[in-house]
Order: structure tokens, then C-alpha cells, then sequence
């Protein structure tokens, strides 16, 4: 199955969480280089770390984007990549206990 379609993504074992691998990935790139960045601000940003300022010119960025559908014509995040919602965060479709209780794990009072 390719990867980049939206079969792949919505395949049932894929649910739950973010797929997308550029699913927030602004968020974490402003995270890791922010020094840079300001740095880049301030005008004190050395010549060999300016890639580190520039997301889509990042070597992870310009691999992951063959996997995505996050990117629009111009090979720029769309906004909803950039600014998920919570609800793509930590959710798990609810499913029934396999062993047939009330969802509470059932442990010995005494160990």
C-alpha cells in the first residue's frame, strides 16, 4: 500500500493519534532550533547553522515530505499541520475489555 495515501492513513490499526510524520512538526523543529532562531533574530547566527533556521530546507523535513499530504501546492505546510487540533492528541478509540470487566484492571489487595 502507498504510503501517501489516504487509505494508509485512515487503516484502522493507524488509529488514535497523529500520522501524518509532519503532524506537528513546526512545533518541534521551532522547539529543538530556538536558539537558533533567535539567534537568527538577533543577527548573531553563525553561517554553518542558518539551515537550522529554515525548516523546509532541512534535510528530515525534505525526506518526510514524500510521505505527507500536509503540504500544499507550494510545498508549504497547510495551516491545520501547522496549528493541530487537541483532539489529535493522545486519543484511543475506546474498546471493549478482553476479559469481559468494567475497565478497571483487577488487582490482588495484597500484592
Amino acid at each position: 500500500m502507498d504510503p501517501r495515501t489516504e487509505d494508509f492513513f485512515k487503516a484502522p490499526e493507524r488509529e488514535g493519534g497523529p500520522v501524518d510524520p509532519l503532524c506537528c512538526f513546526k512545533d518541534v523543529f521551532e522547539c529543538i532550533f530556538s536558539q537558533y532562531i533567535q539567534q537568527q533574530k538577533d543577527g548573531s547566527l553563525l553561517e554553518a547553522d542558518k539551515y537550522k533556521c529554515d525548516m523546509y530546507n532541512y534535510p528530515i523535513f525534505k525526506h518526510l515530505i514524500q510521505f505527507s499530504n500536509l503540504l500544499d501546492t507550494d510545498g508549504k505546510l497547510i495551516q491545520h499541520a501547522m496549528q493541530p487540533a487537541p483532539t489529535h492528541y493522545g486519543t484511543n478509540p475506546k474498546h471493549e475489555d478482553s476479559d469481559g470487566g468494567d475497565g478497571e484492571d483487577d488487582y490482588d489487595e495484597e500484592g
